[in-house]
């Protein structure tokens, strides 16, 4: 992706359980012609093709209920789990297999989010750390 103009673009982490590309300071924009290009230049070395992985029917159960966990917490337009970034995502949020689509925008490494999903049962990697990436 960085040899085809996105230079900022992160390295990937295992330990990460979710990445975030595009949304507030990370200097990537998911819907630029740039990224387009070089997300299609860069789709076979993409894990599972760029999909993100199949949950079981437990895990999307798990998914479903911390997307309710966290609108509780304060997040109301928290949406539910997706299987695949539906078209017209401003942003997606993948933690742990689990794929969250926005319509708007979305700060996953807010204080209030990072708290809302620690209650939730998710202790998301520290703030900067680049592990927590958003695009659609």
């Amino acid at each position: 992706m960085r040899a085809h103009g996105l230079t900022s673009f992160p390295d990937p982490s295992a330990s990460a359980g979710g990445f975030q590309i595009g949304g507030p300071g990370s200097g990537i924009d998911p819907r630029s012609p740039t990224f387009q290009a070089a997300q299609r230049a860069c789709a076979r070395y993409a894990p599972l093709k760029g999909a993100p992985p199949r949950m079981t029917a437990a895990q999307a159960r798990a998914a479903l209920r911390f997307a309710q966990c966290v609108r509780s917490h304060g997040y109301p337009d928290f949406p539910d789990p997706a299987l695949s970034p539906p078209k017209g995502s401003v942003a997606v949020l993948v933690l742990r297999g689990m794929v969250f689509a926005f319509s708007s925008a979305f700060n996953p490494q807010s204080p209030a989010f990072r708290q809302a999903a620690a209650h939730c049962g998710l202790q998301l990697p520290p703030p900067g750390s680049g592990h927590v990436h958003q695009g659609p």
